[in-house]
């Protein structure tokens, strides 16, 4: 997704979701994905409160430890492309501060890596 375009648009010309997870913790992203989509459960990491706009919809905040075994478990889903991880840029080790400031500076549109 382009973050600078119209989401609204973006949102009616993807596949229907059955899961999100969200990092950002905006009010205002929730409620427009909440809008854009029927049956849906969200999982939030940063927002600890909100009410989904639909029937079928479901939210969820959890901020524990994933653990090791929760990392395989997200490791699994990717590998058999049940999840998708956006990945914005991938840089060497040798940019790190360039991709800090970048990470800082400007809007992501996904995982900033370094590679070793």
């Amino acid at each position: 997704m382009n973050y600078e375009a119209d989401l609204a648009t973006q949102f009616s010309n993807n596949s229907q979701p059955n899961k999100v997870i969200d990092t950002v913790g905006q009010q205002a992203l929730l409620q427009l994905i909440s809008i854009s989509y029927g049956s849906l459960r969200i999982l939030s990491l940063s927002t600890t409160q909100f009410l989904p706009t639909k029937p079928g919809q479901d939210f969820h905040f959890s901020n524990g430890s994933i653990g090791i075994g929760g990392y395989q478990y997200l490791l699994q889903l990717l590998a058999t492309k049940q999840i998708k991880a956006d990945i914005q840029t991938t840089y060497s080790f040798e940019d790190v501060k360039k991709a800090q400031m970048i990470a800082k500076n400007e809007h992501s549109q996904g995982r900033i890596l370094l590679t070793f």
